[in-house]
């Protein structure tokens, strides 16, 4: 039983280290250092605007543009809503292969509200010829130019873009709309 405990602590240490942290202050510990995230000096607090590069980790992210949508035969969205298709690129010049999943490795927020997954807005840009889903593995040197989906109120102001570094991480790179 006490392997057990032990094996199950450490892969909370490992999957998820910001809950092992908060576990670790509950009982009046010290933190664990994040073993799958080196130290770094970035500001997480940055928010990109459009046309502005991020780089984090040799890994450079740019918003190039949006362009809003009401859906055609295949998808619509909701009444009152409108898809907004976000283009965006990643640039791998790291040393490592990095995967970009448009549904693990972004979240969104319209005017301070959390958007959900939207089946349609998915529908949408899987039916779009035009526009390359942002989802791929990147070897060193290769880029991605790809496009999110996003159902949101026809009458929105603000869109933010997360993107997670590391799906388990709970560091981002903030971009608005």
């Amino acid at each position: 039983i006490i392997f057990l405990i032990v094996d199950l602590f450490a892969a909370v240490c490992t999957f998820f280290p910001a809950r092992a942290n908060a576990l670790l202050k509950y009982f009046g510990k010290t933190t664990v250092q994040d073993y799958n995230e080196p130290e770094n000096n970035q500001d997480y607090s940055v928010i990109y605007a459009i046309g502005d590069t991020a780089v984090y980790e040799n890994t450079k992210m740019t918003v190039l543009g949006y362009e809003e949508s009401v859906g055609d035969e295949w998808s619509a969205p909701a009444e009152g809503n409108i898809f907004v298709f976000v283009n965006m690129e990643l640039v791998n010049n790291s040393e490592e292969e990095i995967t970009v999943n448009s549904m693990a490795s972004f979240e969104s927020y319209c005017d301070d509200t959390k958007q959900n997954y939207s089946a349609n807005a998915f529908t949408a840009i899987g039916s779009d010829t035009e526009r390359n889903k942002m989802d791929g593995t990147l070897a060193k040197g290769e880029s991605l130019d790809g496009w999110l989906c996003l159902e949101v109120p026809a009458d929105w102001t603000s869109i933010e873009i997360h993107y997670f570094i590391k799906v388990w991480s709970d560091h981002t790179v903030k971009f608005q709309i």
